[in-house]
């Protein structure tokens, strides 16, 4: 088919000549596609300096992958930090042993700092004998006497009684394990830290002279 002959075609079915191109390859598809089986092929030919913007192919906007590869990644987030729950004081029911507890007036002298405690204000006024004295009388009980002044008083006069040999611990038990166990502040709640306490100034000389009540050798200078 000559040229001529083709652009007649196109005339035929209403295409513009003038603004077509005109393809001799047999059987290559194109946007349009073939005009016939002859292998004419028909494709716009836009002049982008006098077509409407709406005739115009749309620019080519980015696909959503490449949109998200331009976004800057997220930081991760620094993870959380757990809170670290405070351990709870160990309880025992383990008591002292007081050392002269058998020997002649050892009952007494327990009764006797008891009392002294008593007047200073240092335990609850309702606390019975029986019950301080178990703490010192070496059979294990799970009783409790209130402590009422500061904690550091209790903790220079159980340290000084152990350290004078004056009351003994079970094998293996911890003395403020076994103090913090059966004695309890004024809210009647375990106490706290014992390694942050210090000898108490003002109730050093008080606490000296509590712990000689426990002392037998002490006792002729008071009868002197």
């Amino acid at each position: 088919m000559k040229l001529e002959d083709k652009i007649e075609i196109l005339k035929a079915l209403g295409v513009d000549a003038s603004k077509t191109e005109i393809v001799f390859e047999k059987n290559v598809e194109y946007e349009i596609g073939n005009v016939e089986s002859g292998g004419i092929a028909v494709q716009n030919v836009y002049n982008y300096a006098t077509e409407p913007a709406a005739q115009q192919p749309a620019a080519q906007l980015p696909s959503a992958q490449q949109t998200a590869a331009q976004l800057p990644s997220a930081q991760p987030s620094a993870p959380r930090k757990r809170r670290s729950t405070p351990l709870k004081p160990r309880v025992v029911d383990e008591v002292f042993t007081y050392r002269f507890l058998n020997h002649e007036g050892g009952y007494t002298r327990l009764v006797q700092l008891y009392k002294a405690l008593l007047r200073a204000g240092w335990i609850h006024q309702d606390t019975k004998p029986d019950d301080f004295n178990a703490i010192f009388e070496g059979e294990a009980n799970p009783v409790k006497v209130k402590w009422t002044a500061p904690q550091a008083n209790l903790y220079y006069l159980v340290k000084t009684l152990e350290e004078k040999l004056l009351i003994s611990l079970p094998q293996g038990s911890s003395i403020w394990v076994v103090t913090g166990s059966h004695f309890l502040d004024s809210d009647s709640r375990q106490f706290g830290s014992w390694n942050k306490q210090k000898t108490p100034k003002k109730a050093k000389a008080a606490i000296d002279r509590m712990v000689n009540l426990l002392d037998p050798t002490k006792d002729e200078k008071r009868n002197s």
